[in-house]
């Protein structure tokens, strides 16, 4: 099985970090009722200390003006604005004279409506009788992890494409009247990030990677760690600061179940790692001794587009296919971490 066809669509605004953290601070003070000059100084002062700087993240891109991120909004605003907005995403991933695939896997966690915006064009573009709709939501940023386990299935069952489309509007969830180091550290890191591609049985000479492994796991007494809860307002990332050590402790043996699952060396492979931050990428070359050249791509991405969720991935895997230094035939390591807490990884193999 091959993963091919990669395509980005980019989000319609975009900032330098600089500025959006000069934009959360001016959000926070905004939320903060009593507007006292000692919170206003004070929240400038912890943005500048707790938050994913401009040498870790350049550009983040977003969905939704600034204007809209100043207003008071509850969670029914903002699904209603996922919906609109998701909607057009799949519309010009699937213009009319596309070829429809066989099974379309919708992932998100940033918004959900029934019918889904999957469903919306499958019923505008008449493939009802050809293409079926399975949606892969709120499993966080290693979604693509058990996308690709679907996509696996209905693919080797059926001989069949697969599409797996990813639309994560991260920004729409930012809510400034939470101050906390926690809430503000992930307020700086979060981005949107929009991105399909296919799952095929057969490779058609195109780049692709072919799939060797996919695996999940759970790693145990962790369930309080990383969570993504409905509230009122919206939906809320809570983030332990142990995560880098958990994950530490646990991911060398994890990489080795890998491996053995494979059935390859990958000494020599590059990796691809989700960034929840650039500690978590950091502390994984040093678990796992990993060259600078191992991580760059995974680097790049989080330097080029900050935290896209689940979308973030298959940016790397999509950089990686048209990333000349890195050969045909290479060995390709994609990590990831979601609530639960739960590891997951694939090792693909590049073939240019």
């Amino acid at each position: 099985m091959y993963l091919t066809d990669f395509e980005i669509q980019c989000p319609p605004f975009s900032y330098p970090q600089e500025k959006g953290l000069e934009l959360l601070a001016e959000l926070h003070k905004i939320a903060e009722k009593n507007g006292e000059s000692s919170f206003q100084d004070h929240i400038v002062e912890r943005i500048a200390r707790v938050c994913c700087k401009q040498d870790k993240i350049s550009m983040r891109n977003t969905s939704i003006t600034n204007e809209w991120l100043k207003e008071k909004r509850g969670f029914g605003d903002r699904s209603r604005v996922f919906q609109a907005f998701a909607e057009e995403v799949f519309k010009k991933f699937y213009p009319v004279s596309s070829v429809p695939p066989a099974e379309l896997i919708h992932v998100t966690c940033t918004g959900y409506q029934s019918p889904s915006a999957a469903q919306k064009i499958i019923l505008e573009r008449n493939w009802e009788k050809n293409t079926l709709v399975t949606h892969a939501y709120h499993m966080g940023c290693m979604a693509a992890f058990p996308a690709i386990r679907m996509a696996l299935g209905s693919a080797s069952l059926k001989s069949c494409r697969v599409d797996i489309v990813h639309t994560e509007l991260c920004s729409l969830h930012l809510n400034p009247s939470l101050h906390s180091d926690e809430q503000l550290v992930a307020q700086s890191l979060f981005a949107d990030g929009l991105i399909k591609y296919s799952l095929v049985p057969e490779r058609s000479g195109k780049p692709a990677f072919r799939v060797l492994t996919v695996y999940e796991e759970l790693i145990p007494n962790t369930d309080d760690k990383m969570k993504w809860e409905c509230e009122d307002w919206g939906l809320k990332m809570t983030l332990s600061k142990e995560i880098p050590i958990l994950i530490g402790r646990a991911i060398s043996d994890f990489v080795k179940r890998l491996e053995h699952k494979s059935g390859v060396s990958l000494a020599q492979a590059h990796y691809a790692i989700h960034p929840g931050g650039p500690k978590i990428i950091e502390m994984i070359g040093k678990k796992l001794d990993l060259t600078k050249t191992q991580l760059a791509v995974s680097e790049k991405i989080l330097y080029n587009y900050g935290n896209m969720s689940s979308a973030t991935l298959p940016h790397i895997w999509e950089e990686m296919l048209r990333d000349i230094e890195i050969p045909s035939e290479t060995y390709v390591v994609g990590l990831a971490f979601g609530p639960g807490l739960c590891m997951a990884g694939t090792v693909l193999q590049k073939l240019a």
